[in-house]
């Protein structure tokens, strides 16, 4: 879903076999228009989803065959842009790569992508900054030392600088290394966390209200958690939220005070569709042969005891404004208990609550849960079902004092809520999809 698009509301449908659909909302959530796409689907496909005031682009990753995009404007119509986007892979990076990162950045359109040359220990970043005919307006390389024993964790581009964060490993133990490029300079600064235990699942948010990244990986059963300044200069110690994980804990959130979303650490034995997946980049060496998949290395993490990977993509899921995939459990997973925290700004504990799937006369289906900000405060969404087959949805937040309450959102008991395509608008109310026999549509909700 990509909401407030010049004042309308899109809800993209994609199925296997078919053309994807676009279908078009007013501000009353009136269905307009429904328009298609000239494309037929496939499940293995990986499709981005990058929106922007008055348009937003469609990227279809194909991981045999060439990649696909499209820019679609307010009114559904599609400009396809694959040959624009073809002619950039082969002459900018000489069709070395086709997995790339396309992204807005400060409401620009930009495309990334990092290749590792072996010989010389180093990742290349190329990026792009393009127009909105994928037309190139300005093109930036940087050069991160890298060894073969290192993992990619993320790469990030925020404002004029890329970040890239990678984990190490010697005879002394683990090591973080959060490197930021500056792309008119090409100067790299870099800041380092050890420890003898490995990082899990690590990675970073970047906080752009004040140019902050908070950094944090699970640690053991510990949430290790630190904050740096742009430039990358320790403003809040190393902290480690212990326990977290006890009671049979799946997944866990926390809040923090002045940061626009919430941390999400998910151990990943209990990944399902609903929780935001650990993805490692993909990091293709420079002998890699453009359209061979299986000469891209997929790295995940992959602890002994987790080393099954327990989803796959196949199912579209708009998280972020920037990353939007495809994924479907494919398994049926049990709902485990969820906790809900918050942290001050020292990253000390404050309170926290857990949520358990069986309450009384209902039962909570803690393996969807949504997280939006609204005016401020963090709301976590959780779908209920209640006897008769009736179904509603469960807001909880804390108040001003740090108190977590409850409430029911009242909504029709029939409908089927997609939680993994909630979007907050303006940070004043939340659109949210749901289906109903053969119908789809949007609600809006407000919350206090």
């Amino acid at each position: 879903m990509v909401t407030n698009i010049s004042g309308k509301h899109h809800l993209i449908t994609f199925l296997s076999d078919k053309k994807p659909a676009i279908h078009i909302f007013d501000q009353k959530l009136q269905l307009v228009s429904q328009r298609e796409i000239n494309f037929r689907f496939k499940k293995q496909q990986v499709v981005h989803v990058i929106p922007f005031k008055e348009h937003y682009f469609i990227y279809v990753h194909q991981p045999a065959g060439e990649n696909v995009i499209w820019r679609i404007d307010e009114d559904g119509k599609a400009v396809e842009l694959s040959a624009a986007l073809k002619g950039f892979i082969d002459s900018t990076l000489k069709k070395r790569i086709t997995n790339i990162e396309i992204s807005n950045n400060q409401d620009e359109l930009f495309i990334t992508s990092n290749i590792y040359y072996p010989e010389v220990e180093t990742v290349v970043s190329t990026v792009a900054q393009m127009d909105k005919d994928l037309k190139v307006v300005s093109t930036n390389k940087l050069a991160f030392p890298y060894k073969a024993s290192d993992r990619l964790k993320q790469v990030e581009l925020h404002g004029k600088d890329l970040f890239l964060l990678k984990r190490s490993v010697d005879s002394a133990g683990y090591t973080l290394h959060l490197m930021k490029g500056d792309r008119a300079t090409g100067k790299i600064t870099r800041c380092s966390f050890s420890s003898n235990v490995d990082y899990t699942l690590a990675a970073f948010n970047n906080n752009s209200s004040d140019s902050s990244i908070t950094l944090y990986s699970i640690v053991r059963n510990d949430i290790f958690l630190t904050k740096v300044n742009n430039n990358l200069e320790e403003i809040v110690p190393v902290s480690l939220v212990k326990g977290q994980f006890r009671g049979r804990v799946a997944s866990t959130f926390f809040s923090v005070p002045g940061m626009k979303e919430s941390i999400e650490t998910t151990l990943p034995l209990f990944s399902t569709q609903y929780t935001r997946p650990y993805r490692e980049p993909l990091l293709p060496t420079v002998d890699a042969i453009a359209n061979e998949p299986s000469a891209f290395q997929r790295m995940y993490e992959t602890n002994d005891q987790y080393a099954q990977r327990l989803f796959r993509e196949t199912n579209i899921n708009n998280r972020s404004n920037s990353d939007s995939r495809l994924r479907q459990n494919r398994q049926l997973t049990p709902s485990f208990p969820v906790r809900i925290s918050v942290l001050d700004n020292q990253f000390k504990l404050i309170n926290s609550r857990i949520i358990s799937a069986e309450e009384e006369d209902k039962r909570i289906e803690t393996s969807s849960v949504a997280n939006v900000q609204l005016k401020g405060k963090n709301f976590y969404i959780f779908a209920q079902h209640f006897p008769g087959k009736k179904q509603g949805l469960l807001a909880v937040t804390n108040n001003e004092q740090n108190e977590f309450t409850t409430s029911d959102i009242r909504v029709f008991e029939k409908y089927n809520f997609l939680l993994q395509q909630v979007q907050a608008v303006d940070y004043e109310y939340i659109l949210l999809p749901y289906t109903h026999k053969r119908m789809m549509g949007l609600v809006k909700i407000t919350l206090n």
